[in-house]
């Protein structure tokens, strides 16, 4: 060992600092062509000096880790960083929010803490058992970090059940989620939503087969599995019109799939644009698009589009909102009109 630090960062990546200090130089940025999103754990192997590390998803960042537990993100990753040659191989895949990781005494296993699924899984890299996993120790709660212990055996810091905002504060879940919101929503409407969703996610998932019919009634219930873990009895069918293969939460050696670009409101200026909802363009006249067509035209059409048209558009879009608004107050006033006018008349007819 040359006594070199190496750093596994959130946002920059995988990093090294030389053993005389001075800046830290950024050493690997993606494995098998797909970037790292959310570098976590780290550890290093003290004979061949391999870097151990963990990419907690392919497609969250660090600031967006509670969508990692509540969207049941699969897509975390172990991998290994060979100084020498400079490669990175990718040991194991699929991993449901892979946070710490421990390489054992002698060098024959790693532990990975897996926070989702609350466990312990061990990777051999080497012995007869070389390239194999298994689960080593189902936790009570999420696990965290892990590492090997001064006093010998391993240490792994882990958090009560139900100790995510969206499971114990609605206060702070509301404050999390009202920036992702297209339409303003007090505590207590949220409260009811969540509340009205496990429900519904009780009731399909004490069926014996859940047949959802729309291709995001199957996202929902799979998003609903943190009221209930993997124990459900429902199993799912995709609906038809969704052909996309479905990942079956358990690691593997293969490749994970690219992370899906996210929908996101464009910007123009600096400040937010309007923003056009699907339902908006249902209004008027295009209920007879595919799903799929109308996402690709309200979501991430305009990105597609010129600045200058962006802007037109948004312009036209603020109009008609402000359009509809004072036909809203006049069509109220004009109704206020009427009934007074028609109360005057019943309070009339009496004498």
């Amino acid at each position: 060992m040359n006594g070199d630090l190496y750093i596994a960062d959130a946002y920059m990546e995988l990093l090294v600092v030389g053993a005389e200090g001075g800046l830290a130089t950024r050493v690997v940025t993606q494995a098998q062509g797909v970037p790292f999103a959310f570098p976590n754990g780290l550890d290093i192997n003290d004979e061949n000096g391999l870097v151990y590390f963990t990419d907690s998803s392919s497609r969250y960042q660090m600031r967006n880790y509670l969508s990692v537990r509540l969207s049941g993100d699969t897509t975390g990753r172990l991998m290994s960083y060979d100084p020498q040659s400079k490669q990175v191989d990718v040991l194991l895949k699929n991993l449901s929010f892979p946070k710490g990781v421990a390489l054992s005494q002698n060098g024959d296993f790693l532990l990975i803490a897996e926070t989702t699924s609350c466990r312990i899984m061990r990777y051999w890299p080497r012995t007869p058992e070389a390239g194999t996993f298994e689960v080593f120790a189902q936790l009570p709660g999420f696990s965290d970090n892990i590492k090997r212990s001064p006093r010998r055996g391993i240490h792994s810091k882990r958090k009560k059940r139900g100790g995510y905002p969206a499971a114990t504060d609605m206060n702070g879940f509301h404050d999390f989620i009202k920036k992702s919101l297209h339409v303003e929503v007090t505590k207590a409407q949220l409260s009811n939503k969540v509340r009205r969703l496990k429900k519904k996610y009780s009731n399909n998932a004490a069926r014996k087969k859940y047949n959802p019919t729309k291709p995001h009634e199957q996202n929902v219930f799979e998003l609903s599995k943190i009221w209930g873990g993997g124990g459900s009895r429902a199993s799912v069918s995709s609906p038809k019109s969704n052909g996309a293969a479905k990942s079956n939460g358990k690691a593997t050696l293969a490749s994970p799939a690219a992370p899906k670009e996210g929908s996101r409101k464009s910007e123009i200026g600096g400040k937010s644009s309007v923003s056009v909802r699907s339902s908006e363009m249902i209004r008027f006249g295009m209920r007879s698009l595919p799903d799929e067509s109308l996402d690709l035209v309200v979501m991430k059409g305009l990105d597609l589009l010129p600045d200058a048209k962006k802007a037109e558009l948004d312009a036209m879009w603020k109009k008609l909102h402000i359009d509809e608004l004072e036909l809203f107050v006049e069509k109220n006033q004009l109704m206020n009109e009427q009934v007074k006018l028609v109360l005057e008349k019943l309070k009339s007819s009496d004498h």
